[in-house]
């Protein structure tokens, strides 16, 4: 049986699918719980997962947040979680084995395997969402680091004085991620990149984001040479508004011939990723 369950644990959403060869079966969600205890956000979990009617064999989990090897976050701000054994807690409740992986790890292993990304050796998938996330696959492997903990393109450091959900002031994050934009904004992504839009002070907000977001690409892109540089995530849904001075900043700034491209699996490219990986065990 190629199926696994797959499950996005989002700071905005939680979603679970069935998934096969790349291919998303069934799928279901529901709000994040907040606040959003582990013990509540594993019910909710296996809510989702008996509303699939069809069976799998393994578990894949992503997590928008630091995953040290073995299953075990260490940090997920956006959930309020430190030092959580997740890969156990599910392991323990579902009486299977589990894998658990960083969400942004699990969508560009996704596009690597099934989307934009066939065919490249080396890229990098940045998602944006919630936060800013980032995976990488070098030599067509996933790159995960000494710890695990490699990609955290969000929480590199830009000019700002705004407080991190890490605990860190200045984070690429805070400037780029749609949590922050609602925080600090009060208007939503799509609403702030609408075609249209007038208000001088969100005109600045927009060129501040696209400049920053656009910089961080072209410095990951001097920094390893990829193939690609894929765009992924719900804020990409934002469209040209926010596509096209990003890629114009990068193209000013980039040295190398990494090319700037979106995803084509959307919004399933962790779900999609994380199955895959729970079916090769982890063996990316």
């Amino acid at each position: 049986m190629e199926r696994a369950y797959a499950v996005d644990l989002g700071g905005t959403n939680l979603r679970a699918a069935l998934v096969a060869r790349g291919k998303v079966l069934e799928r279901n969600e529901m709000p994040t719980p907040c606040p959003c205890p582990e013990e509540k956000l594993l019910a909710a979990v296996k809510s989702l997962i008996a509303s699939l009617q069809g069976e799998a064999e393994r578990i894949g989990i992503g997590v928008p947040g630091l995953v040290a090897h073995g299953g075990r976050v260490e940090l997920a701000p956006n959930l309020g979680w430190r030092h959580v054994d997740v890969a156990g807690l599910f392991e323990r409740e579902m009486g299977t084995a589990v894998l658990v992986e960083n969400d942004a790890n699990a969508a560009a292993w996704g596009e690597f395997r099934f989307g934009a990304g066939a065919g490249a050796l080396n890229l990098a998938c940045v998602t944006l969402g919630t936060g800013v996330g980032m995976g990488l696959v070098l030599r067509g492997k996933l790159y995960r680091g000494s710890r695990g903990w490699a990609g955290e393109l969000g929480h590199t450091g830009v000019y700002s004085d705004r407080m991190c959900g890490c605990g860190r002031i200045g984070c690429l994050e805070t400037v780029v991620g749609g949590a922050y934009i609602r925080r600090y904004l009060g208007v939503s992504p799509r609403e702030l990149f609408r075609p249209g839009q007038v208000h001088d002070h969100l005109l600045a907000e927009r060129a501040r984001i696209t400049e920053a977001l656009g910089t961080a690409l072209a410095n990951l892109a001097q920094l390893l040479d990829l193939d690609l540089i894929v765009l992924a995530g719900r804020m990409v849904q934002a469209g040209p508004e926010l596509i096209d001075p990003v890629r114009r900043q990068f193209e000013r700034l980039v040295l190398t011939k990494t090319r700037l491209v979106m995803g084509t699996l959307g919004d399933d490219a962790g779900l999609v990723g994380v199955a895959d990986l729970a079916l090769l065990g982890g063996k990316s």
